[in-house]
């Protein structure tokens, strides 16, 4: 099942930005005063991977901090400050999947959120790495997230 899952995002993850990530940049970022994480890795038959949660929003956090000025805080479950007017949301979601042989690999995802506006169903293409290489596509979705954002404008590579 894994492998299936993998060949179809292979196959389907063309290059340039997705439509959710253009769409981002249109109002998502209009008055925002920060910018909130919110991560969750699921294993396999899923499992919940708490540290592998917290590495990849340290992670994602690391990234956002060197691209804009905004303050950016990594929130948990329930808290009121991710449906907050002024806050922009990142929703990073993870599947992890042991292959039959070798390392573990990571299916990323990244939704966008804004309190108070209509709800974005999509948010970046799922990329896939080995575990041990999680910031390469934790730092390539924040890119596709952000590359029409004038919260980082001028800021990612």
């Amino acid at each position: 099942m894994l492998v299936t899952a993998v060949a179809f995002l292979l196959y389907f993850s063309g290059s340039g930005m997705s439509q959710a990530a253009a769409d981002a940049a249109d109002e998502t970022w209009m008055g925002a005063e920060r910018i909130a994480l919110l991560c969750h890795v699921q294993g396999p038959a899923g499992t919940q991977m708490a540290e592998l949660s917290r590495q990849i929003c340290a992670e994602a956090r690391g990234t956002i901090v060197g691209w804009t000025d905004l303050p950016v805080e990594v929130l948990g479950w329930g808290d009121p400050a991710l449906i907050a007017p002024q806050t922009v949301a990142l929703l990073v979601h993870g599947a992890a999947g042991e292959p039959p042989a070798g390392e573990g690999l990571l299916a990323v995802t990244i939704g966008i959120r804004r309190g108070g506006q209509a709800t974005r169903l999509f948010g970046t293409r799922p990329r896939i790495a080995p575990i041990t290489r999680t910031r390469d596509v934790i730092e390539a979705s924040l890119a596709e997230l952000f590359a029409r954002s004038p919260a980082v404008e001028g800021r990612v590579d």
